[in-house]
């Protein structure tokens, strides 16, 4: 995929405590001081505790607005593990678009892909249309050194300049080769181009044959889009930070509603991808 070409309510025990104080007399029948200050400062903790945790709901949800949050959730509204007979066709809905994918086809629990040289090839995820979506993917590199892997949302079904329409959307890719970065792309009219590229993002590299998950995030924001990706080997701890974010405001992609695409990009010879497993949540 080479540049252009490719609420609190007060809890049960304290509502009960102050109900029982301020129910009570002292034994020559007149109220308690000592009570009614305990109840008092009751109430003024829990005012302030309700306070609190309404200021807490308010950052998180300003957090949560500007996408900094790392472990929000969406809905999970697509799951697959590729469980299946080997050598049979990905399952449905997962279609081949254009003609540049050599094999796709199911192989030990995994969904493997493999396409021609210097081109990009592609699997369209089809029936969905949606804007805001947290993608996890697991995928298995044959030969990383000289492969690349995408994973596209807000996809219009289209593949490169092989379809009409021509492709379009927002995605991540992970490039071997000697940059070995991870990169957030978007796709106009059939043509693929890098909107950051972080380079040398993946200190120990990837070893051939070792599953890992590739997280990405695309946010609708006022006027632009949030875009950020993480890569990690699966089974370890997700990290925390995120390793490529920026926003775009590329006009035909903004509040653009689609599916989603998986790619591989073979620099040299025609290896394979596997895919062990795709999480798709609308957020």
């Amino acid at each position: 995929m080479p540049l252009c070409s490719h609420s609190r309510w007060l809890p049960c025990w304290l509502a009960l405590g102050l109900a029982t104080a301020c129910g009570s007399d002292d034994a020559e029948g007149g109220d308690d001081p000592s009570v009614e200050d305990g109840a008092d400062d009751a109430v003024n903790e829990a005012d302030d505790d309700v306070a609190d945790d309404a200021a807490d709901d308010a950052d998180d949800a300003n957090d949560a607005d500007e996408g900094g949050d790392t472990n929000q959730q969406g809905e999970v509204i697509y799951e697959e593990s590729f469980d299946g007979e080997d050598g049979s066709p990905w399952p449905d809905p997962w279609q081949v678009a254009g003609t540049r994918i050599i094999d796709a086809e199911l192989d030990g629990g995994r969904g493997r892909m493999s396409g021609q040289t210097n081109l990009t090839a592609r699997i369209l995820l089809t029936g969905y249309d949606l804007v805001d979506v947290d993608v996890t993917a697991v995928v298995e590199f044959e030969n990383f050194s000289s492969q690349g892997y995408g994973f596209f949302a807000r996809q219009n079904g289209g593949a490169l300049l092989e379809t009409d329409p021509p492709g379009q959307g927002y995605g991540v890719y992970i490039e071997g080769g000697n940059l070995r970065s991870v990169g957030l792309w978007k796709e106009i009219d059939g043509v693929e181009m890098p909107i950051l590229e972080v380079a040398d993002a993946l200190a120990d590299g990837i070893e051939a044959g070792t599953p890992y998950a590739v997280r990405f995030q695309c946010l609708q924001r006022e006027g632009s889009t949030l875009l950020r990706a993480k890569v990690w080997r699966d089974g370890d701890d997700e990290p925390s930070e995120w390793i490529a974010e920026t926003e775009d405001s590329t006009p035909e992609l903004q509040n653009t509603s689609g599916s989603f695409a998986n790619d591989v990009y073979n620099y040299a010879g025609t290896g394979s991808i596997w895919v062990h497993e795709v999480t798709v949540r609308e957020m």
